[in-house]
């Protein structure tokens, strides 16, 4: 696939600015972006539109599950653990412990982690219910600050 197929779209949220990413068929990546990034933004699609609508009514509390057709490609660990994550209800947690089990490696909590960092699709991929076996939030590709904002708007 080469930038000529893809499409992406700069969006805003209360959270912050980000790229959208999709082919005409898949939405591919979500990734946090500087108000000021001149990154060039090759075209919109109706995916993208859709994709926007529903981060929107994400974030303002009006969706709690995603609608839109994903694709994501990682390793086989990664796969795994994003399709877990991908499980979790909206207003609920898992521990990486508990990804790390449910994947049947349960002393891979650590890789878990680090899976969640790769995460292409934060929101729809909602890394950030994944928590420390402690009750601490852990850490997030966008900073702890967001995920903790997350957790927060989540809780019902």
């Amino acid at each position: 696939m080469t930038n000529s197929d893809l499409f992406s779209k700069k969006v805003s949220f209360p959270v912050g600015s980000f790229l959208l990413v999709s082919s005409i068929a898949h939405l591919k990546s979500i990734s946090l972006i500087n108000e000021n990034d001149n990154r060039e933004v090759f075209r919109t699609c109706p995916l993208l539109e859709k994709a926007e609508e529903q981060l929107h009514e994400y974030f303002s509390r009006q969706r709690q599950n995603f609608t839109l057709p994903i694709e994501f490609h990682g390793s086989e660990f990664q796969e795994k653990v994003w399709k877990a994550v991908q499980e979790i209800p909206y207003g609920h947690t898992k521990t990486y412990q508990e990804i790390a089990q449910i994947i049947g490696n349960e002393k891979a909590s650590r890789a878990v982690g680090l899976a969640l960092n790769k995460n292409p699709l934060p929101f729809i991929i909602p890394c950030h219910r994944v928590i420390l076996k402690s009750g601490i939030s852990g850490g997030y590709a966008f900073g702890n600050r967001l995920k903790q904002l997350l957790l927060e708007q989540e809780s019902l």
